[in-house]
């Protein structure tokens, strides 16, 4: 869920103040596109099918077959837009394929990257460029916060981090199990993590980020 959505559920007034309450948050809420320019790999050489089945179920079934558009390495959505989740460990400003992603988007100097998944305590981090922010430059400083928390919670946590081995030797999910650090995460290690979304809230400041796992 959106953080903007998130609010929007919180608010326990009547319509007509849901209203107001609702407007109020879209005025102050600016949406960070997230798109890429399509780059062209080994994965276009194949493209998924579905089909429904006309049973009780109707579901659809998935496979994956070759794709007859990719040729000499390349596939038809080369160079296309196309919207997508940032894998925020392996993130690596200096060759992002972002679109427009050195372009100032957020002019205010310092503003605040607010992080609370997979945390039982959020984290705030602030940060300044004097310049403004791009999409690149969010993502980055994105990406340092939460090493910064999950570096944190190692070292101050009383209960240890499991290995994922250890996890599935406990016959347990191989999500991370919940550590009590300064931040208190849960489920997830750093690696598990996809930036879906981000919105700025302009009077506050604060970068909020819908996250995926």
């Amino acid at each position: 869920m959106s953080p903007l959505k998130t609010r929007i559920k919180r608010n326990n007034g009547g319509l007509d103040n849901t209203i107001e309450f609702v407007n109020k948050l879209k005025m102050s809420y600016q949406d960070i596109p997230l798109i890429k320019v399509h780059r062209c790999s080994e994965a276009c050489a194949v493209r998924w099918a579905e089909q429904l089945v006309q049973d009780s179920t109707n579901i659809f079934t998935m496979w994956q077959e070759p794709n007859p558009d990719y040729k000499d390495g390349q596939c038809e959505k080369l160079g296309q837009q196309e919207d997508t989740n940032i894998h925020i460990e392996s993130f690596d400003v200096a060759c992002s394929d972002m679109y427009l992603g050195e372009k100032v988007i957020i002019t205010e100097p310092t503003l605040t990257i607010v992080l609370d998944y997979p945390l039982n305590r959020p984290y705030r981090h602030e940060v300044t460029r004097n310049t403004g922010h791009s999409i690149n430059s969010l993502l980055h400083d994105i990406q340092v916060a939460y090493k910064h928390v999950y570096e944190t919670e190692a070292s101050t946590t009383a209960e240890p981090e499991l290995t994922a081995e250890q996890r599935m030797a406990q016959g347990s999910l191989i999500n991370r199990n919940r550590t009590n650090g300064t931040y208190g995460i849960w489920g997830h290690d750093m690696g598990d993590l996809y930036v879906e979304s981000i919105e700025y809230d302009t009077e506050k400041k604060e970068i909020l980020l819908c996250m995926g796992s």
